[in-house]
């Protein structure tokens, strides 16, 4: 099992406190993904933290004054990462894979941060935190490591998870000088395009600037709701304001014609109008492609 550590970096003592933490994890059995261990000089520090997200099976939030401020403030790559898990649950409300563990509090602020509600959280905020709710932490994720490994043969012969190619956010400054690329996005000389064309594009955005991001895979199969929650992420507006929107917004649906269908549509629709404004207008077309899928959101 793949488990991420989410954590504001508030002072020396803390990380070193975090990285023991992710050892004592580990000898559960745990692939532990720590940025302090993982995260290299060069590497894009969004997409890092975006890739871990989606990809671990667990999420352990360490929760302290720092993080759940950043975190409801939307600020630095707490805030980010906050936006990324507010998707995942909003999608599975149920979900255990994110586990708060509270390391500080104060009388003045809340334990958990806004996204995480009122889940179960392991309390070590006492001492070094060991004394407290660890040892039962511990035995509930060596019991999930166990089951995981107990499934590891029958999931060797079925195929690996989705692979999804993310580029974005791209922008246009003006669609009159860029109608080949317009066209090209939204497949409009495509004989096969459902819904909207170039006038649409034009009334929805002027001849003002856009920005758009892509979510493509070349599975025979594809997911259309992670596909859609991957291209959300990349939209996201990563702004002071956490309940910024967008009031523009063309998607561009494509995949195999034997494969796609209307509740796939609905479902990917359903994910991406989590960045509309109340009043925005938001128009989606939809056409066919041999193979594989794409999702394109443009906004503005």
């Amino acid at each position: 099992m793949r488990a991420f550590i989410s954590y504001s970096h508030d002072s020396p003592e803390h990380i070193e406190w975090v990285t023991q933490l992710a050892g004592a994890l580990k000898a559960t059995g745990l692939e532990i993904r720590l940025d302090k261990w993982h995260l290299a000089y060069g590497q894009d520090i969004n997409r890092f933290m975006e890739n871990e997200i989606l990809e671990s099976d667990l999420i352990f939030v360490i929760c302290t004054p720092t993080y759940v401020n950043k975190s409801n403030t939307r600020r630095g790559g707490v805030g980010y990462e906050s936006i990324i898990l507010s998707n995942k649950l909003l999608q599975d409300q149920d979900s255990r894979k994110f586990v708060p563990i509270l390391r500080s509090a104060t009388l003045n602020t809340q334990a958990l941060p806004i996204f995480l509600g009122n889940r179960l959280y392991v309390d070590m905020s006492v001492g070094d935190g060991y004394q407290t709710d660890f040892n039962r932490l511990i035995m509930q994720v060596s019991t999930q490591v166990r089951l995981s490994k107990g499934t590891t043969e029958r999931q060797q012969n079925e195929p690996d998870r989705q692979i999804i190619q993310v580029e974005g956010p791209f922008c246009v400054p003006k669609i009159d000088d860029s109608i080949d690329l317009v066209k090209e996005m939204f497949g409009i000389d495509n004989p096969n395009l459902i819904n909207f064309d170039m006038n649409d594009i034009r009334t929805l955005f002027g001849n003002e600037q856009f920005c758009y991001a892509t979510a493509t895979t070349k599975e025979s199969t594809p997911n259309y709701a992670r596909l859609a929650n991957h291209a959300v992420i990349q939209a996201q507006p990563v702004q002071a304001n956490p309940d910024a929107k967008y009031h523009s917004i063309a998607v561009s649906i494509s995949g195999s014609k034997n494969k796609m269908r209307l509740a796939d549509i609905r479902t990917a629709m359903t994910c991406i109008r989590k960045l509309a404004a109340n009043d925005a207008q938001v128009i989606f077309s939809a056409s066919y492609r041999h193979s594989g899928a794409q999702i394109l959101v443009a906004y503005a």
